[in-house]
């Protein structure tokens, strides 16, 4: 049954204990409250309140996409440059996000914004801009403009479909309405395909790239772990 706004409800999970980027979370008991659309996690005294995350960004022919999976290796990542960061909120446990450009056939690091409490190096000689306003990020790197050596599978999508929204993790290709996947051979783009239509007929199908719910009567498993895990994920076999 799905939580309407006003709605107010515990499901109660056992045996608990998930690694989000190094923070370990060990209850032996706990429950989920939901009140609209904010989820917490509590164990026992304590709490910790989960949201969708951020996604990166990919600019192509134009347009904003979210980069909403992938299957490979190369990815961008700033701790390869020794740039340490924090969490910036509950909607970006990582601290950082990046945005990519597919531009000439290459994919791209555009910019990098991170969350960090020391003076980062630079990147590629790039230092970053210190942000002054109010932000969940500390600091900006600005035109990098430089390829990223990734080889494997990119999907990227846009026109986020609100009836898809989950409150935990990251969301899948099937999210959106405009999608796309991209083959990547150490940066340059070797191919391109349109999976719109795909993920349309995903969804009517009700094959979700994603678990919406690790609870039975939702269509779960059962396995609250194993659930978090496939939320947080970014492989596109489980996005």
């Amino acid at each position: 049954m799905p939580f309407l706004m006003g709605d107010r409800s515990r499901r109660k999970f056992s045996s608990l204990r998930v690694g989000l980027l190094g923070y370990q979370i060990k209850p032996v008991l706990g429950y989920r409250e939901v009140q609209g659309n904010s989820h917490r996690w509590s164990f026992g005294r304590r709490c910790i309140n989960m949201t969708s995350q951020i996604p990166d960004i990919v600019r192509f022919n134009g347009k904003e996409y979210d980069l909403a999976g992938y299957d490979g290796g190369g990815l961008f990542d700033p701790l390869d440059y020794i740039v340490n960061t924090r969490p910036a909120s509950t909607a970006c446990w990582r601290g950082f996000q990046v945005s990519y450009e597919v531009m000439n056939d290459k994919f791209i690091v555009d910019e990098l914004k991170i969350n960090s409490t020391s003076s980062p190096p630079p990147i590629n000689d790039i230092l970053p801009r210190k942000v002054e306003v109010p932000s969940m990020f500390t600091h900006v790197y600005e035109n990098l403009d430089f390829i990223v050596d990734f080889t494997g599978k990119l999907v990227i999508g846009r026109e986020f479909i609100q009836s898809m929204y989950v409150h935990m993790g990251f969301h899948g290709a099937d999210c959106y309405k405009d999608a796309h996947q991209f083959t990547v051979e150490h940066g340059i783009i070797v191919s391109h395909v349109n999976i719109s239509e795909q993920m349309a007929h995903r969804r009517k199908e009700g094959r979700s790239c994603k678990p919406k719910s690790p609870f039975v009567e939702e269509g779960g498993d059962g396995d609250v772990e194993n659930w978090v895990r496939k939320r947080f994920s970014r492989r596109i076999d489980e996005s």
